[in-house]
């Protein structure tokens, strides 16, 4: 029986202790926070997922709080499987893919793998789509406030999902810094 917890701490820790020629073993100072940081953003991005977004007032009386995940509820509880794929890509699975890629880039990637700088283009790809999960939500924000008979009040979770995103290409853009210097200079 200890032997198989031994065998579970070891796949735990190998996901939290840096493999050996990753980024995260080779770099110093303010730079060892990359991971850190990356991890608070993907701790505001599932809040924003789940937070209140905004809450729309119609009328007087008739008020509701919007998420993320509300929104995607909706769109498929009234079968409106296009705009529920446009949300989903782009707020939800490119955000979190591009997170736990760059994740792995940072603490589990050999920079020497041939495979390395393959693995940088797409995360660099995902990386393009960052602020479009942010357009996205501004859009639907701006949808609600032409509306006349609507009044739009912003949530925490908004925030939340947009610090989430800052951090995010934060991170990356010095992660790729990183990885390009750490491969011309093994």
């Amino acid at each position: 029986m200890i032997g198989k917890m031994k065998g579970y701490k070891n796949k735990f820790t190998a996901w939290i202790l840096p493999a050996k020629n990753s980024i995260a073993a080779q770099v110093h100072g303010p730079d060892r926070a990359i991971g850190k940081l990356l991890l608070l953003s993907a701790t505001l991005l599932i809040l924003g997922w789940f937070a209140p977004i905004m809450t729309v007032s119609r009328l007087v009386f008739l008020e509701e709080q919007v998420s993320i995940f509300d929104g995607l509820v909706t769109f498929a509880r009234h079968e409106e499987f296009f705009l529920f794929m446009i949300v989903f890509v782009f707020s939800v699975l490119f955000p979190a893919l591009k997170l736990t890629l760059s994740y792995l880039l940072w603490c589990r990637a050999d920079v020497t793998d041939e495979k390395f700088q393959l693995r940088l283009s797409l995360i660099e790809s995902l990386g393009k789509w960052s602020m479009t999960d942010v357009f996205l939500v501004a859009l639907v924000v701006a949808a609600v406030k032409v509306s006349l008979i609507s009044d739009v009040h912003l949530h925490w979770g908004l925030y939340s999902f947009s610090a989430s995103i800052l951090l995010s290409m934060l991170a990356l853009t010095r992660l790729t810094t990183l990885a390009r210097r750490l491969q011309a200079n093994p």
